[in-house]
């Protein structure tokens, strides 16, 4: 909205509606200046009035070669000769550059002297033109006396006082077109504890008085809108003239001729970067004509105002912060004083603040946020040679500012805390897609063997200019794409990001932003259908936070709250709703999300104890979400799933690899610990590998979901291997024969993922012997031939499944199809065996996995041998293969 204030509603005093310029639109801008700087209509043929423009013609030619400036003096005082001994005429010929010439004399390098000849000049061409003459070439002369008020000595501003006063207030509503310019004069003399503070007041209600009091404010508000300087002064005038024991209703003329110029005036106040004086006397206002309540502005209105006054903050200036904080926590008619700072016996009721304001200040943050890169002017303190200020701009970045907003926000704990906790994860949502947005930028513009320079953010950082937010919004994208082609700014934007978002979370709690993303994401989950998108935020805000936040600036951090993180994500893993509904990418995120908390997490060793509760957990919800799908996939056999049941088996995989410890006895003396019955999470397992189902669809050559069976069978394997192998080491320490030597805590044991009757439930069913017969036609189906090294793997794990045991019922179904009495099958029987053989060679030295050989297997295959060299050569390239003694030959 702020943005159409601008562009909509910018005045200018040249361009007022002036009978004469209106009548003439279509002459070009030289026709027009030759029709005013000639001699006027009906006068061509007067002898006299010729004489005198030709009089003034050669005064003028006066001021072309000056050689200093008592040469100017010399001029004006031939042009005011002129004027005085032709007084009778009225028309003032070559009027335009009469008015030049006088605005030139009045610059600011010029002394004294020379300003108040101009003056004198002045009052003597207004004199001639009169109060009928004057309002129709007030736009020339203007140009020079408005802005001198700014810059000239106490005398001039006396005499300038004077031609106000004399010529001009007298023209009353004759004075409109150029009223927005005059007030600009006239306010720039209105500072505190100078001889003109009282002139000017009684100047201004004179012409308050003399052209209506909403024509008056309406220019006013332009004159604050368009000139900088004027701000100050104006904001004391307003608040002189509020009258705080009426309400806004009984002095509405305040408002001007609209409420948006008017609101579009208090927005550029606030987004000054002058005086902090500025921004007091804004507050002051909005404190007592508009409370956040009141029915004179609407939401909108407020929101643009909020998005301004709530970064005066950034100035931290505690007068500031306390008039802030006033208009936010009272409703109409309330003047509870606020601190700057919050402390613990406050006391302050915030239940107006909560219902009312806190959606305000919400959206916007929202609307700030959306700016993107802003361009934030600054006041140079440097003067030009004229006067004005100069500005200089610098990039800012929206996420940046946010993020110190909500940092110095945290003085008042009461206020900043509820307003954190509400925007907290539309920042976060807009710092991943900004901090992504430029690392992508980054890697494709930097070269690969060096890195971009970073500069260190600023903390105070620069305050964005109120008048000109509007050209960071309309020209976002072409600041955007300047941005693009600088990468040194994507990578300060990147740099300034994780220092302030690291001092931030510095400022609260260890476990803040990681107990807010999992409550974030609980939310989300409850919310079913209507969170979709929220997922694809929610992991992408945690790969930011963990790449951006420092996890070790707390040892809590690694060992509590990522844990505790990664147990909520996994605990939503398993709503199956949640897994039918969402985009599978997402979810795919969010287990790669899953396995960089578990990487982080399980960086350094912890202590058995920690171990145990947080690891477990985790476990036990990544069986629940695995679970899940399992169930799913019993219902529906969907293609779709499997990589689904990839990412989750290899999140399982990567758990497994953490031990999870027993302390003591406990697993022997606690029954209740170990499950009576098959667990759930197994037996669904087993239902969507289907032993007997798959060997059927492989007898038969069609197998839609090999990748997915093998996986799930793979990750059956693994863990009933670690679960056989713990068992016993469990079964050997409740066997070992007490010592009062030894105290019972020493004893760390393992944690079995399958039970005694997990175990017995799978051998009874004959998972692997079926399922492996399975894997064994997959490897000899060229159908599978992209399968087949995993099959072959697969297959070695089954066999090895029990090292304590000299055969497997795997290498059963071999040795069946090696001495089968068909040829043909115990052909294709040795081929498959050499295909296994050769496709797992390498196998114990690439993964660390112990490979059993298949010794009756080779054997039967060395019975068909002949004897002799061949025989010699078989045995012992065997012995190289599968590093068997010669003993199991």
């Amino acid at each position: 909205m702020y943005t159409n204030y601008n562009q909509n509603h910018r005045y200018s005093d040249e361009k007022q509606g002036y009978s004469d310029v209106r009548q003439n639109k279509s002459l070009k801008p030289s026709e027009l200046a030759k029709k005013w700087d000639g001699v006027p209509a009906g006068r061509e043929k007067d002898s006299k009035y010729r004489a005198f423009a030709k009089a003034v013609d050669q005064a003028l030619k006066t001021f072309e070669t000056p050689n200093e400036w008592a040469d100017l003096i010399s001029a004006l005082g031939k042009l005011a000769k002129v004027f005085q001994s032709n007084a009778k005429y009225c028309p003032i010929p070559n009027r335009v550059t009469v008015a030049k010439r006088l605005s030139q004399c009045l610059h600011p390098a010029l002394p004294m002297g020379v300003h108040l000849k101009a003056l004198e000049t002045y009052k003597i061409i207004f004199e001639i033109l009169g109060p009928s003459k004057l309002p129709e070439c007030l736009y020339l002369f203007a140009v020079g006396l408005f802005p001198l008020m700014d810059h000239c000595g106490i005398k001039v501003k006396s005499e300038l006082f004077a031609i106000f006063e004399n010529y001009l207030v007298p023209l009353g509503a004759n004075l409109r077109p150029a009223l927005p310019g005059f007030l600009g004069g006239v306010l720039l003399a209105l500072e505190e504890g100078t001889e003109f503070y009282e002139r000017s007041f009684i100047l201004l209600d004179r012409v308050c008085e003399k052209v209506g009091p909403r024509a008056f404010y309406a220019c006013l508000w332009q004159a604050i809108l368009g000139s900088p300087p004027v701000r100050l002064p104006a904001m004391i005038y307003v608040n002189a003239k509020f009258d705080k024991l009426k309400s806004l209703d009984d002095q509405i003329h305040l408002v001007g001729d609209h409420v948006n110029h008017m609101v579009a005036a208090l927005c550029a106040v606030a987004d000054d970067t002058g005086s902090p004086l500025v921004q007091r006397y804004l507050l002051d206002f909005l404190c007592a004509a508009f409370p956040l309540d009141s029915t004179n502005l609407t939401d909108e209105d407020f929101v643009q105002l909020l998005l301004r006054c709530l970064f005066v903050v950034l100035r931290r200036d505690m007068s500031l912060n306390r008039r802030l904080y006033t208009w936010l926590i009272n409703r109409s008619g309330e003047t509870r004083g606020v601190s700057g700072l919050g402390g613990p016996d406050d006391g302050l009721e915030l239940s107006f603040f909560k219902e009312r304001v806190l959606g305000l200040v919400h959206g916007a943050l929202e609307q700030y946020l959306a700016l993107d890169i802003i361009e934030t002017p600054f006041a140079n303190p440097q003067q030009s040679i004229w006067g004005d200020r100069k500005e200089a701009e610098q990039v800012q970045f929206a996420e940046v500012r946010v993020c110190r907003l909500l940092l110095y926000l945290q003085d008042r704990a009461d206020i900043g805390r509820t307003i954190l906790e509400t925007v907290f994860s539309d920042f976060l949502k807009k710092s991943a897609e900004f901090h992504q947005g430029s690392n992508i930028k980054l890697i494709k513009k930097r070269p690969s063997d060096s890195k971009p320079p970073r500069k260190p953010g600023d903390r105070e950082g620069l305050h964005l200019d109120l008048n000109s937010l509007h050209s960071g919004v309309s020209g976002a994208s072409e600041d955007f794409t300047a941005a693009e082609e600088k990468p040194s700014i994507q990578s300060r934007r990147v740099d300034e990001l994780s220092k302030t978002f690291n001092m931030l979370l510095n400022s609260l709690e260890p476990g803040f932003l990681w107990n807010f993303l999992g409550t974030w994401y609980q939310r989300i989950v409850e919310e079913g259908s209507e969170g979709k998108k929220s997922i694809h935020d929610f992991s992408q805000v945690v790969s930011i936070c963990l790449e951006m936040s420092n996890v070790e600036s707390d040892p809590a951090i690694r060992t509590q709250h990522l844990p505790r993180l990664l147990e909520t994500i996994l605990e939503g893993l398993s709503n199956k709703s949640l897994i039918s509904e969402c985009d599978q990418q997402d979810l795919l995120k969010l287990y790669t999300v899953c396995q960089k908390l578990l990487e982080i997490s399980t960086a350094h060793p912890q202590s058995p104890i920690e171990e145990r509760s947080q690891t477990d957990a985790c476990l036990t919800q990544c069986v629940s979400a695995l679970s899940a799908i399992f169930e799913i996939l019993t219902t529906r056999r969907d293609p779709s799933l499997i990589p689904l049941i990839d990412a989750s088996t290899a999140l399982l995989n990567a758990i497994l690899e953490v031990p999870i410890y027993y302390l003591g006895f406990d697993v022997v003396d606690n029954p209740e610990d170990v499950p009576s019955e098959v667990q759930q999470w197994l037996k669904n397992m087993l239902k969507v590998i289907d032993g007997p189902g798959w060997l059927k669809e492989m007898r038969n050559g069609h197998c839609s979901d090999v990748s997915a069976r093998a996986s799930l069978l793979e990750l059956l394997c693994k863990i009933y291997v670690k679960s056989v192998s713990v068992l016993q080491q469990h079964e050997e320490a409740a066997h070992r024969p007490q010592d009062d030597f030894y105290d019972e805590m020493t004893h760390v044991l393992l944690k079995p993922l399958l039970g005694r009757r997990d175990i017995q439930f799978i051998e009874q069913g004959k998972v692997f012997g079926t399922c492996g017969e399975a894997v064994w036609l997959g490897i000899a189906s060229r159908k599978f031939c992209c399968e087949q090294q995993r099959l072959s793997r697969l297959l070695v794990e089954i066999h090895s499944r029990r090292p304590q045991e000299a055969s497997s019922d795997v290498e059963s179904i071999v040795v069946q199809a090696l001495t089968s009495t068909d040829d043909l099958v115990c052909t294709e029987a040795a081929r498959t065996f050499h295909r296994v053989w050769v496709l797992t060679r390498n196998l114990e030295e690439a993964g660390g996995i112990y490979r059993k050989p298949f010794n009756r297997a080779v054997m039967i295959l060395l019975g068909r041998l002949p004897l002799g060299f061949k025989t010699v050569l078989s045995i012992k390239t065997y012995q190289r293969s599968f590093k068997c003694s010669p003993r199991c030959l």
